[in-house]
């Protein structure tokens, strides 16, 4: 009989993700100039919590965001009227959200699909603005692991 190991074993074998997806979806109408948001939190639940520098306020409004797990970001919109999706990402609670590339535009009746983007901070953020004249909308964001 085989004597058993003086140290603990760990089980080698192949390791497969399991896709992991959170959506914000917003299908309804924006008045003029108006906005409508999608806030995450990439680690908060997710990621060892002494890591995070977890003092202070939370950025945009202060208050948690939706917990979500994965480096990749996708935005799909629709708007009836002219507007633009800003993309924003912050490091850590007390950081401000920062916009690494100007605001993408939805023209009238056009539909963007903004995907794979990678998440650099800890907090994202994706905004629709109506460019003024206010109508129908439908926003999908959503934070992916693969």
């Amino acid at each position: 009989m085989a004597q058993p190991p003086s140290r603990p074993v760990m089980a080698r074998s192949v390791v497969r993700s399991i896709p992991f997806v959170v959506p914000t979806i917003f299908i309804g109408a924006l008045g003029a100039g108006a906005s409508t948001d999608a806030e995450f939190d990439t680690l908060q639940g997710f990621a060892e919590p002494t890591m995070f520098a977890s003092t202070g306020a939370f950025p945009g409004v202060d208050v948690p965001k939706k917990h979500a797990v994965g480096p990749y970001l996708d935005v799909g919109a629709w708007c009836a009227a002219a507007s633009s999706i800003l993309v924003e990402y912050a490091i850590d609670r007390g950081a401000l959200y920062r916009a690494p590339v100007p605001a993408t535009v939805v023209p009238a009746g056009g539909f963007v699909n903004i995907s794979g983007l990678r998440i650099t901070g800890r907090f994202v953020r994706v905004t629709l603005t109506d460019g003024g004249a206010g109508g129908n909308v439908e926003l999908a964001v959503l934070v992916r692991s693969i």
